[in-house]
C-alpha cells in the first residue's frame, strides 16, 4: 500500500519539506512514482537500517527505488520513491500511511 498522494497532498508537501525534497524539479519523481513511508516503533540497529535489508526493486528490470532516511530520538523513518518489495524479515519497519 502506497502513501495516498492525492488524499494527503498537504501532508506529503510537509514530508517533502522535512526531507529537503520540496524543490519543484522533483515533482515528476513524486507524481509519477509510488511513494511509501516506513517507520519503526523504536530506534533500530544499523543492520536493520541498510536499504538492502528493508527493500528490493520490483521488478528487477526497473530502476532502483530512491530511498531517503531520517532518524530522530523516537523512531527511524525511510521515504521510498519507486516500486519495491518490502523484505524486512523481522518486521522492524511498518508502513506509515499518514494516520
Amino acid at each position: 500500500m502506497a502513501f495516498d498522494k492525492s488524499g494527503k497532498s498537504s501532508q506529503l508537501t510537509e514530508i517533502r519539506k522535512y526531507y529537503g525534497l520540496a524543490d519543484s524539479s522533483l515533482d515528476d519523481e513524486f507524481n509519477n512514482n509510488t511513494v511509501t513511508i516506513y517507520r519503526t516503533v523504536d530506534k533500530v540497529t544499523f543492520e536493520h537500517r541498510i536499504a538492502d535489508y528493508i527493500v528490493e526493486a520490483t521488478p528487477a528490470d526497473k530502476l532502483e527505488p530512491s530511498i531517503y532516511s531520517h532518524t530522530n530520538t523516537i523512531y527511524d523513518e525511510v521515504l521510498i520513491i519507486g516500486d519495491h518489495t518490502k523484505k524486512d524479515s523481522n518486521n522492524v519497519w511498518s508502513e506509515y500511511t499518514g494516520e
